[in-house]
């Protein structure tokens, strides 16, 4: 029996074929090209910090001093989890790769066990507040160490890194190396320059991290502020928001053992343009900023009520102001979503000010408005990369939506719900728990008041601070209805540093809203499509339309991605639901 014989098609009919399979080569993989590895390249390993907290929150106050450690923990690539110190954690120490002991408050209570199974742990651990020295908590690197309550008051100057840093009266716990028997205290002004501490601390080979120069009563031996001896480092001072909140924000890189970090950079904010607005001053603003090559981030309210009739009023209804605010996309402003509905009198959009507490608006009616803010800014050409709180104001609930459409904002984020006046005064990009990436405004605003350079000192010293740090962003914010000579000295402060504008267009970001996707940077993000065609456009930074394509795709979820075409690119698509 004769096998049977391949019958091959006439040579017309494959032309067809051909090019099927061409688009499917040439056109499919740009639209679901997955991230591949190198071969060989190793994954890094990821890092898994615990904190063991003795509180979660001041006693008989609203201070949240935990929340703030984790936005200060997540300027790191870490997953950061958090446990009371009361609690069985055998198995929670095993998992994680970092440990953190947080003691916010004087005299906390350790369990034996758990002091036990920190001595023996072979990971960093970073002890971060009080019991450090105190014979009844055995600290890993406590030997040799002890507080001294004589000493207590705030620090004014420390050294940290080889420099002298203000740290404008900053609360501490003071500590000294205990002098060994018989030996006398040692005057030293500076113990980073001191080699001879044989005692305690340097007979294990530690290190001071941060020491106190000046403070409010002196000593005859150095006092420790911040220190390292082996896999241990202790940092004794709760850091809240302040300049040395900066400093801790530093020390953890070197806890964390980060060796690539980042160079400072400065940004700016420019906030309260508005639809009534002069337009033409606002402008030479614009062209004054484009001029110096500086990128800025502009906060735009897409609607806002009117007092008052309590009307509220949209871009469609103000076209000279969505032109200004092209002109000004085109001229490097970064537009930034400032609220849904911009309220009347500058009261916080989704906080109750006088009562000090959430408005009660259910999840559901602010995921609404902000699909309908981000669709106003894109019918008019106007292209977000992230968001901005009003007043830096909002539940935890309100934050939770806003990571839904945007994974990135500007401001100081809220600690808790407990109170609006709670906010995070950050030096780093960080992540939220909700995953948003925060790029902090840390340096505050012109006052309308200050001319002269004397009105900037305080934000220059801090500027100037931020710009020695590692991987900071200095960043400030300026109303859009101050006279340009304003503008020119906070220009002024920004640029002495010498240090580069942050351009956000270079970060990975994305705007979610349902069927639109826009993509900035390397960004990426994963959607549950409907099924039928996709539309991809490119633009530039004008908000020109440079390349469009189409391309059908099942049900299911996708990974979208930059092609990296233009400045921005947005999908266009059908939403489904989560199978």
């Amino acid at each position: 029996m004769n096998p049977p014989r391949l019958r091959l098609l006439p040579p017309l009919l494959y032309f067809p074929l051909l090019r099927h399979l061409i688009f499917i080569a040439l056109v499919l993989p740009s639209w679901l090209q997955p991230v591949v590895r190198a071969q060989g390249q190793p994954a890094p390993a990821p890092k898994h910090t615990l904190i063991l907290s003795a509180s979660s929150r001041a006693a008989y106050g609203l201070r949240h001093d935990l929340e703030f450690l984790r936005l200060q923990l997540q300027r790191i690539d870490t997953h950061v989890a958090s446990m009371p110190l009361s609690e069985e954690a055998r198995d929670d120490l095993a998992a994680a790769t970092h440990l953190v002991v947080f003691c916010p408050e004087p005299n906390p209570s350790f369990p034996s066990n758990l002091l036990q199974q920190l001595r023996e742990t072979r990971r960093p651990v970073l002890w971060v507040g009080y019991g450090v020295g105190e014979a009844r908590i055995p600290c890993p690197v406590a030997e040799g160490m002890e507080p001294v309550p004589a000493a207590g008051g705030p620090a004014a100057l420390v050294t940290y890194r080889g420099r002298e840093w203000g740290v404008d009266e900053s609360d501490w716990i003071p500590i000294q190396c205990r002098p060994a028997a018989g030996e006398r205290p040692r005057a030293e002004a500076n113990i980073a320059s001191a080699p001879a501490l044989s005692n305690g601390l340097g007979a294990r080979g530690g290190r001071p991290l941060i020491t106190v120069l000046r403070g409010a009563v002196q000593t005859e031996s150095p006092l420790l502020l911040s220190w390292q001896s082996g896999s241990v480092t202790v940092f004794s001072a709760v850091p809240r928001p302040g300049l040395l909140g900066f400093l801790f924000s530093d020390v953890l890189l070197d806890f964390f053992e980060i060796t690539n970090a980042a160079t400072a950079r400065v940004a700016l904010r420019i906030d309260d343009y508005e639809a009534g607005s002069d337009h033409y001053e606002f402008q030479t603003k614009v062209d004054l900023l484009a001029a110096r090559g500086v990128p800025f981030l502009l906060s735009v309210a897409p609607s806002w009520r009117l007092s008052p009739t309590g009307a509220v009023m949209t871009l469609d209804e103000a076209p000279e102001y969505v032109e200004s605010l092209r002109q000004a996309q085109a001229r490097g402003g970064r537009l930034l979503v400032r609220g849904c509905v911009r309220e009347p009198g500058e009261g916080p959009e989704f906080w109750n000010g006088e009562l000090d507490r959430p408005n009660p608006e259910s999840p559901e009616r602010i995921r609404e408005q902000l699909h309908q803010a981000v669709g106003l800014m894109l019918k008019h050409g106007l292209l977000p990369v992230g968001w901005q709180t009003p007043h830096d104001a909002a539940s935890r609930s309100v934050y939770r939506e806003v990571a839904q459409v945007f994974s990135m904002a500007m401001e100081r984020p809220q600690l808790s719900d407990l109170s609006g006046r709670e906010t995070a005064l950050l030096s780093a990009i960080v992540r939220d728990r909700d995953g948003r990436e925060i790029i902090p405004e840390n340096l505050g605003f012109v006052l309308a008041t200050e001319r002269g350079t004397n009105g900037l000192a305080g934000l220059r010293r801090r500027v100037e601070m931020l710009s020695q740090l590692r991987d900071t962003i200095a960043g400030a914010y300026f109303h859009a209805y101050l006279p340009q000579d304003q503008l020119l000295e906070l220009l002024g402060a920004l640029e002495a540093v010498k240090k580069p504008f942050l351009d956000v267009l270079k970060l990975d970001q994305w705007v979610h809203v349902p069927g639109r996707l826009l993509l900035t940077g390397r960004a990426e993000h994963r959607v549950q499509l409907a099924g039928g065609i996709v539309q991809w456009r490119a633009f530039d930074r004008t908000g020109q339309e440079l390349q469009s394509e189409q391309v059908s795709l099942p049900p299911g979820e996708r990974l979208l991605q930059r092609k990296g075409r233009g400045d921005y690119e947005l999908y266009e698509f059908k939403e489904g639901t989560q199978p």
